[in-house]
């Protein structure tokens, strides 16, 4: 029988895939580059508001330190973030899910980074100096693996999952080239 862990992963493929193909065209090794990197990813995040529930104040802290490690290397690159787009309230079971998720993907990110030649790039390393939350995510994976796919709440995670994806893609600068949204992100 599925479960939840596995309906995410069959679920939100098209709308990773999606978000992956979009940044992986940013050059984080150039300044313009990793500054459209950070500003996406401030921009998603503010737009994240963990509604209550089961993983709220760890989904909700770890949005808070990504949102703030990308703030600063802004600050540190000498560009602004882009203006707090209007918050959604997004299961806290989704947001858990793509956030630890991106951690562990920054870390591939960051070897793209590591290979600038900018020392004003390479010294804005808060965002990609975060840990990676490994065991945070196996824990994850492993709680994800004993909860039913089916149902109510299944749904809504899975629907918010896929928004929060969709919060990335629409962030990317408008000259960004990228597939199209495939949800609506407004609630």
């Amino acid at each position: 029988m599925l479960n939840l862990r596995e309906r995410l992963r069959a679920g939100t493929r098209a709308h990773h895939e999606d978000v992956d193909a979009a940044f992986s065209q940013l050059d984080l090794r150039e300044r313009d580059g990793l500054a459209s990197f950070l500003s996406a990813q401030g921009a998603a995040l503010q737009a994240i508001r963990c509604a209550s529930g089961r993983h709220a104040a760890q989904a909700g802290a770890l949005c808070d330190e990504m949102l703030a490690a990308a703030e600063a290397d802004l600050r540190h690159l000498g560009y602004r973030a882009q203006p707090a787009p209007r918050s959604i309230d997004l299961h806290p079971t989704a947001v858990l899910y793509i956030l630890l998720g991106s951690a562990l993907g920054g870390q591939v990110l960051r070897r793209r980074w590591l290979a600038s030649g900018d020392p004003l790039v390479q010294g804005a390393g808060a965002y990609f100096g975060l840990p990676p939350r490994a065991a945070a995510w196996r824990l994850f994976c492993e709680e994800a693996a004993a909860t039913p796919a089916q149902g109510e709440d299944a749904d809504v995670i899975l629907r918010d999952a896929n928004r929060i994806f969709d919060l990335y893609l629409a962030a990317l600068p408008p000259d960004q080239a990228r597939p199209p949204i495939r949800s609506r992100i407004e609630t």
